[in-house]
């Protein structure tokens, strides 16, 4: 079996991803339609700094199959129904570049 096969069967949880498309006349956010991502959620709690220097806890990690242009603007909604904001994206390389998105909610 190929790491990629063996890497897709840890996959096992699905997300909504909405990216971020600008603000509306109230300087609220506006967001795409929903993209169905398949990605493993591991719930992890770690204690983070948001981008204004307040201290947020996270609440997972999600590693996505796939690489997608997800940002800090954007927002993910998890299985439950509970959307939350981006706090953290890294995308670690391999020999052939990046193959999968870790985003940290």
């Amino acid at each position: 079996m190929a790491f990629e096969d063996e890497f897709l069967d840890v996959m096992v949880d699905t997300v909504l991803w909405e990216k971020m498309t600008g603000t509306d006349q109230y300087g609220n956010r506006t967001y795409a339609a929903p993209v169905r991502i398949q990605c493993r959620i591991a719930p992890k709690y770690v204690q983070l700094l948001d981008p204004h220097g307040n201290e947020i806890v996270s609440k997972a990690n999600i590693y996505t199959a796939g690489d997608y242009a997800i940002t800090p603007d954007d927002l993910i909604t998890q299985p439950n129904g509970e959307a939350d904001p981006v706090l953290r994206v890294a995308r670690p390389p391999d020999g052939d570049g990046a193959h999968h998105v870790e985003v940290t909610i």
